[in-house]
């Protein structure tokens, strides 16, 4: 199922630069941030946090939080 992705693009925020980004899941759109030293950092962090992210539901989804630990399915 295709999820859409919105990546905003870094902004200075106080000492670091900060990059927003957004995942349109089905159940309601999760936004969260990424900061690093430069904007290059902020959107290589951002990236990978969205990659994580994605694994995450793609996991608990298709064990349906079979395992002790569940993430995005919120089961601890």
């Amino acid at each position: 199922m295709p999820v859409p992705i919105r990546i905003f693009a870094p902004v200075v925020n106080e000492a670091h630069f900060l990059c927003r980004y957004e995942i349109g899941w089905p159940e309601g759109a999760w936004t969260s941030a990424a900061a690093g030293v430069d904007a290059v950092q902020a959107l290589h962090l951002a990236l990978q946090k969205i990659g994580v992210e994605r694994r995450g539901l793609r996991i608990s989804r298709s064990e349906k939080c079979a395992r002790s630990t569940c993430w995005r399915g919120q089961n601890f």
